[in-house]
């Protein structure tokens, strides 16, 4: 009985020096010194009390934290429940235990500055011994505001939890966020919190973050400061779709291909290499490499080889809605071109070395073998030069984008091009086999879209092509009753020696004589006119000659032949303004049983001046004077 009443008179002789060391007044005193000498912010609190079993607590309503050296709240929680160290306390020297955060909001500026909450930065800044050398920490219901002004996010934090020994080593992390309805589970162990956010700080550690399907691991040496310490990390993302990704960050976007990414990285003080990287994207594999640095202008360099590419069906897999299939009738897109996102490059430069093993274009053309070399600074892009294996030939290019004036300029030199598979790759079902081609291209234009691009574009050029068939019977028929009215059968194609084209363009619009020359094994035409990118029309004409001997056929009676119509729709026919003549010449043709025709056919063809139809567009005027 003696002892159980001397134990209860020990228990209440604490309790009161307990209270009396704790003091709700001398609380809210004491941790407003330490938030003001640690962190130069204001620490508030409502009403405060305290339990002592079964551990010393104390319980706090309304707490608010501010802004460096502002009146404004960084963190506001409507509860927390502190528990403290035992002997610390009897010792009289309050200190935290274990913290929970419940209903809680932060606000960061666009320009976040986080206070430095480490125990060594709290015990410099006070004579006494940490104030906050938690063990546990667990956060429940709380939002986190970021992001520019403009563009405000929030970030719910459902439950987080910390937990480390003495001095922050061996430190977990779980957290259960969302973002726009979205979860996210993240895990981290880190081997020494102890001097998290100091100079330098860096920890081994790895981090696993994780959306519903996508992955991301992250192992090595972690940086613990706000931006200069020394990170070497390896990292592996692996996902079968990114859908999960993009509906987090409010990125309107399909689901992707499956996706995975390898590779180490090695940064400090804003400058961050990527070495060994392995990309796959649905059938798309890659490696490469690449620096990034914060200086301003802000840098890049990088490599990339990719085994292949089918440009559409990557942006598919990127989960890029598809293009809208609209059927214009036009020759141009008449959509907008992405002048924004070389906008986006301000105060940035770099360069970037791609390697394709296939490239398919979006109009179906490949590129074998292509080799690119990007280079940008601000808003201008220059690519040079394009290699690549191209329809069977070889092209080289070079390609120069001024964001801010919309223009662009091209160069443009390509050999043994051939024009059979030019039609097949674009999914033509135009019957030509053959048709090597040497074009060469320099023009400058400007404008929101390729429409706009080819309205203005200015300069030369220049197509060769040699032999290739058009294998249509109704073509040959054609052209045999354009040449020899008294051919036993019509041919089953048209047998192209050779085609050139020199067009000069200005403004969209290339006009000439002799800009268009063609030679079959039956036939020959040059012809003049207007080649209109503005409108997406031609207009050609010209005279169409038997190639091989003298013979009498529709061409000798009807004069000139007009090529025209739309760009993607061209046809030939008698050129209408020629009908007097035409019937003056039949009349002549009749009375005299042909022979009129054939020797203006003979003169024709002994004229000396007139050229080979494959030289005469690209003889420059002073060969045609000297030939004359």
């Amino acid at each position: 009985m003696g002892g159980a009443l001397a134990l209860a008179a020990a228990a209440a002789a604490l309790a009161i020096a307990v209270h009396a060391l704790v003091d709700p007044a001398h609380l809210k005193s004491l941790a407003r010194d330490k938030a003001r000498a640690a962190w130069s912010r204001d620490l508030e609190a409502g009403d405060v009390s305290l339990r002592l079993f079964p551990v010393p607590s104390i319980d706090a309503r309304d707490v608010s934290l501010s802004v460096r050296d502002g009146p404004e709240p960084f963190v506001h929680a409507k509860h927390i429940d502190a528990r403290l160290e035992l002997l610390a306390l009897l010792a009289g020297k309050p200190r935290l235990k274990s913290l929970d955060v419940e209903d809680a909001s932060v606000t960061l500026a666009p320009r976040v500055d986080v206070p430095d909450v480490s125990p060594e930065t709290t015990h410099r800044a006070s004579a006494t011994p940490q104030l906050l050398d938690l063990t546990d920490l667990r956060l429940a219901n709380v939002d986190i505001v970021a992001g520019p002004a403009d563009r405000r996010v929030t970030w719910h934090v459902d439950e987080a939890t910390f937990s480390a020994d003495k001095g922050w080593r061996d430190a977990d992390i779980d957290a259960k966020l969302s973002r726009n309805g979205q979860p996210l589970r993240v895990k981290a162990k880190v081997a020494d919190l102890s001097r998290i956010g100091s100079p330098g700080a860096t920890s081994d550690g790895e981090v696993e973050l994780a959306w519903k399907q996508t992955r991301v691991a992250l192992k090595g040496q972690l940086p613990l400061d706000h931006g200069g310490a020394q990170a070497r990390v390896h990292v592996d993302l692996e996902s079968p779709s990114l859908g999960d990704v993009f509906a987090f960050y409010a990125l309107e976007r399909r689901q992707s291909a499956p996706v995975a990414a390898h590779f180490d990285a090695n940064g400090s003080g804003g400058r961050m290499e990527v070495s060994n990287l392995q990309l796959a994207l649905g059938k798309a594999h890659g490696h490469g490499s690449f620096t990034l640095s914060g200086d301003s202008p802000r840098r890049f360099k990088g490599r990339i080889s990719i085994d292949q590419l089918d440009w559409a069906q990557a942006m598919i897999d990127a989960g890029t809605p598809p293009p809208v299939k609209r059927d214009t009738g036009l020759a141009f897109n008449p959509d907008a071109l992405a002048w924004p996102l070389l906008e986006k490059l301000d105060r940035r430069q770099g360069t970037l070395d791609a390697d394709v093993g296939s490239l398919k274009l979006r109009n179906g053309v490949e590129l074998r073998n292509a080799r690119f070399h990007f280079a940008f600074e601000g808003d201008r892009l220059d690519v040079d030069p394009v290699q690549a294996q191209l329809l069977g030939g070889q092209a080289t290019a070079t390609l120069r984008f001024d964001g801010a004036k919309k223009t662009v300029a091209v160069a443009f030199d390509g050999s043994s091009l051939l024009l059979e598979r030019w039609f097949h790759e674009r999914g033509r079902a135009v019957p030509f086999s053959g048709g090597p081609m040497n074009v060469h291209a320099r023009f400058t234009s400007s404008g929101n879209t390729m429409r706009d691009l080819a309205a203005s574009a200015t300069g030369q050029a220049t197509l060769r092509m040699g032999p290739g068939a058009w294998n249509s019977p109704r073509a040959g028929d054609r052209e045999a009753l354009m040449t020899n009215a008294f051919a036993s059968e019509g041919a089953q194609k048209i047998q192209f020696e050779c085609v050139t084209a020199n067009l000069p363009f200005r403004a969209g619009v290339a006009r000439g004589r002799s800009m268009v020359g063609f030679k079959t094994e039956a036939s020959e035409l040059i012809t003049s006119g207007v080649v209109n990118l503005r409108d997406e029309s031609v207009d050609l004409h010209g005279r169409v000659h038997a190639h091989k001997g003298v013979t009498l056929g529709l061409a000798n009676i009807a004069g000139d032949v007009k090529i025209g119509g739309h760009l993607t729709k061209l046809q030939m026919s008698l050129d209408p303004a020629d009908t007097p003549g035409v019937i003056a010449r039949a009349g002549a043709a009749i009375a005299t049983l042909g022979v009129s025709v054939i020797g203006s056919a003979l003169i024709e063809k002994m004229d000396p001046d007139r050229a080979d139809p494959c030289e005469r567009p690209v003889r420059k005027k002073g060969d045609a004077e000297a030939g004359r």
